[in-house]
């Protein structure tokens, strides 16, 4: 059992490399932004394309030119490290919030600002992981005319993690934003997929409801949910923490985190045999 920094271990060498888009991909993705509701969505979604395109090919000129080689591999990792840099841009600006909300305060969201920098960070946290990722993949992969599609996958990924932040803001007024006090004898855990949907499928078709649970420390954890689920902000009984936590199990890849080498020690003795139940989990939450 490895005790170390979470940052040590959570990480994947050119996770979130871009790959080279024929123009099926592009045409694909176009059709994708036309049946967007929000033109201002779809404008946000080709730029990001945009983007990516230009990086892609200011690093194909310097690859090709006489420059030093160091100055190559500075442009080859600006192109591999591009998507993290957005992802630490965006996580330092809902760092206040997350700050309060350790503390078990959520007031900070009742201002539009610090709300919008928040869910922005909720849905990168969502779709930003190997999880989500290989669920995207693997519909993109599906055949089609077009052929295979999952080139895409991680520009997919930042965009419907835009479109999750905008939704969740823009229904700020229906969602309760409840805190979990945990005062057992054992932890909440995280893992390398540390936001998930409670009210989610089996991780291969989008879900028809986002019931999100995000544990911010070993004794506190928050859950979204639209109002009509009646989840309130409680201190938990151990077992519905047991339960919690097999959801965080369930749904990471490669690894899982807590401050207990004992509890992930008996997580490895009894591995899960089915996913968790949903419906279940929300019961035990009103």
């Amino acid at each position: 059992m490895l005790r170390t920094n979470p940052r040590n271990i959570m990480a994947e060498r050119d996770f979130y490399k871009m790959s080279r888009f024929t123009q099926s991909d592009i045409a694909f993705f176009a059709t994708w932004l036309d049946r967007l509701e929000s033109k201002e969505m779809a404008e946000l979604h080709w730029f990001i394309l945009d983007m990516m395109l230009f990086g892609t090919t200011m690093n194909d000129m310097i690859q090709r030119s006489d420059l030093p080689d160091d100055a190559k591999w500075m442009a080859q990792s600006a192109v591999i490290e591009g998507h993290e840099r957005i992802h630490g841009m965006i996580e330092a600006g809902a760092l206040p919030t997350i700050r309060q909300l350790r503390q078990g305060c959520t007031s900070s969201l009742e201002n539009d600002k610090a709300a919008i920098a928040f869910f922005r960070y909720v849905g990168h946290q969502y779709c930003r992981t190997k999880s989500v990722r290989d669920a995207i993949e693997h519909t993109l992969r599906q055949p089609s005319p077009i052929g295979d599609l999952s080139r895409l996958a991680n520009i997919m990924c930042l965009c419907v993690a835009e479109n999750i932040g905008v939704w969740l803001f823009s229904v700020r007024s229906d969602l309760d934003v409840c805190m979990l006090q945990n005062d057992n004898d054992i932890d909440f855990i995280t893992g390398d997929q540390p936001l998930v949907n409670l009210a989610g499928g089996d991780g291969l078709r989008p879900p028809d409801e986002l019931v999100l649970y995000y544990p911010v420390s070993p004794r506190l954890a928050m859950i979204i949910a639209r109002s009509r689920h009646g989840i309130r902000a409680t201190n938990v009984p151990r077992r519905t923490v047991e339960r919690l936590n097999d959801f965080i199990r369930w749904r990471s890849r490669v690894c899982l985190v807590s401050e207990s080498r004992e509890l992930l020690q008996n997580f490895a003795k009894r591995p899960l045999s089915k996913r968790p139940s949903g419906a279940r989990m929300l019961s035990r939450l009103r």
